[in-house]
């Protein structure tokens, strides 16, 4: 709901002022392109060129003035960016191709029977332009993009930035086997597929004030062949808390798993992710946010009163009901789940 030129729209100071006058006690501003090659439609919210500041600074502003805590989430697409020659760590593995087109298949049937088409067609393509990797140009230039994107989002009047690490997006490519075929210094081993996401981790902290707060969105497991699994993610997560990450924010799955009858299924259990989650916040000491079908109070309650997170994150439960935080506080009745 950007202008198609990545400025902030008054559509999108709204929705986010509307957001944070809900109750929340702090408003992630969602999926924010570092760069213009990391937009994931046309409509993308851009933090690339200091053009944006005025318009993100609208966003923190409003968002502060409606009672919350202001922090915007920065990404870079990769290999789903919607250009014609997206990044992506390595080429596509020939061992993936037949998952990467079952799960196009599963993508495809979750779409009215009319539009299909059109998208299978889009797909194949993207299918075609997931045959080189980046070279260590695009790489250092991306870890630049994200540091100068959270400048701006600081100069903004943001108090948070947060880093986009799942649902498949570049950083995630980098840390999983199913995307990442690197032999170089970026992988195979854990080691290297974690370099890329910890070195831009470091050249945000560089460029943001001292002591600014960094979240990261963190993948628990992404139910590919050969991906992020709940132990690399842990693995994973305490070398994030060792450089200082803020909180972790915690999601599951990516576009080549989330619409499969399996992960469809998953997902639609309550607070699908309490079990990984409740794992994750006994290996850290940072604050861990829970998501993923959380909707009720008695269920977001629960996953505090027990330890299984410090905070509860709420995406589609609040665009549902904006007075869910409200009509919790008063007893929970009226809520529409």
């Amino acid at each position: 709901f950007a202008y198609p030129d990545g400025h902030a729209s008054p559509w999108l100071e709204r929705f986010y002022a509307r957001l944070a006058a809900s109750g929340a006690g702090m408003v992630v501003v969602a999926n924010t392109a570092v760069s213009k090659d990391g937009v994931v439609s046309r409509f993308n919210l851009r933090a690339d060129r200091d053009k944006f500041i005025p318009g993100l600074a609208r966003m923190a502003r409003a968002i502060k003035e409606s009672g919350a805590i202001a922090c915007i989430q920065l990404n870079h697409a990769g290999r789903f960016a919607r250009i014609a020659k997206p990044l992506l760590p390595s080429p596509i593995s020939l061992a993936n191709l037949a998952f990467n087109m079952e799960s196009l298949i599963n993508f495809m049937e979750s779409f009215p029977f009319e539009k299909r088409f059109g998208l299978t067609r889009h797909l194949f393509s993207r299918f075609k332009t997931w045959n080189k990797g980046m070279t260590e140009q695009e790489r250092e230039r991306v870890i630049n993009d994200f540091a100068s994107a959270a400048s701006r989002a600081s100069r903004a009047g943001f108090d948070m930035v947060e880093l986009h690490g799942a649902n498949g997006y570049l950083l995630c490519q980098y840390l999983s086997s199913f995307t990442n075929n690197l032999k170089t210094n970026y992988g195979p081993d854990f080691k290297g597929r974690v370099s890329f996401p910890l070195q831009v981790l470091q050249a945000v902290k560089n460029s943001l004030p001292q002591n600014f707060p960094i979240g990261f969105r963190l993948l628990l497991n992404e139910w590919v062949p050969s991906g992020i699994n709940p132990s690399q993610a842990l693995k994973f997560a305490r070398l994030l808390e060792k450089e200082g990450i803020a909180y972790l924010s915690v999601s599951a799955g990516t576009y080549n798993s989330i619409f499969s009858p399996a992960a469809v299924t998953k997902m639609a259990a309550p607070a699908y992710l309490k079990t990984e989650t409740a794992r994750l916040k006994k290996k850290v000491t940072v604050p861990v946010i829970s998501a993923g079908r959380i909707t009720t109070p008695e269920q977001a309650d629960k996953l505090i009163q027990t330890g299984v997170s410090d905070l509860v994150g709420l995406g589609r439960p609040l665009r549902n009901d904006p007075s869910w935080i409200k009509k919790a506080v008063s007893g929970g009745s009226g809520i529409i789940t």
